[in-house]
């Protein structure tokens, strides 16, 4: 980290690297949002990084962040004439709020459509990313309002990547 400041709003802006950052808290859980992408890059809880992170990727806002916890929209992948992932993920996002209650820490983050959005893809829309942490957990909402005269289809996630110490003990349950 090579710089902060106090937002005024129970968070800390940080710079990593070349990317402007928001960290909170709650009790000794930590999450850290890059602007860029609105990508969650650091949960600490328990005691432990949760998320991972490729060594491999930029973090100066060059190209998208490949970890942590980055935001597809208005595609998934390859599902549409949009780059990998859609344009979400390549935004400069604004942080709303932190708010902080007995329970947990939230911190939301809003894009709008603007220019360089309507060049790829000529809808008006108005994303709100919530994320809330307690000790022991980590939820995040993404909220797709159309502000555009028509109607629009579109696709997306939250492509988390989980740190683990051992792939061989990770077991995936639940899906159909």
């Amino acid at each position: 980290e090579r710089g902060y400041r106090d937002t005024g709003i129970q968070g800390i802006v940080t710079v990593m690297e070349e990317l402007e950052c928001v960290t909170f808290r709650f009790g000794s859980a930590a999450c850290t949002v890059a602007k860029f992408g609105a990508t969650v890059i650091k949960w600490e809880c328990c005691g432990a990084e949760r998320l991972w992170i490729s060594t491999l990727s930029p973090m100066d806002g060059s190209a998208p962040i490949r970890g942590g916890i980055p935001i597809a929209f208005p595609q998934f992948a390859d599902q549409g004439h949009l780059t990998l992932h859609g344009f979400a993920r390549e935004q400069i996002w604004n942080l709303d709020s932190i708010a902080e209650d007995t329970q947990s820490t939230t911190a939301i983050f809003s894009l709008l459509d603007n220019t360089r959005t309507r060049d790829l893809w000529n809808y008006s829309f108005a994303l709100q990313y919530t994320v809330t942490i307690t000790e022991e957990s980590l939820k995040m909402a993404l909220s797709v309002k159309n502000t555009s005269d028509s109607s629009f289809a579109f696709t997306g996630c939250l492509h988390t990547y989980f740190r683990t110490p051992d792939i061989n003990k990770v077991s995936l349950v639940g899906l159909a």
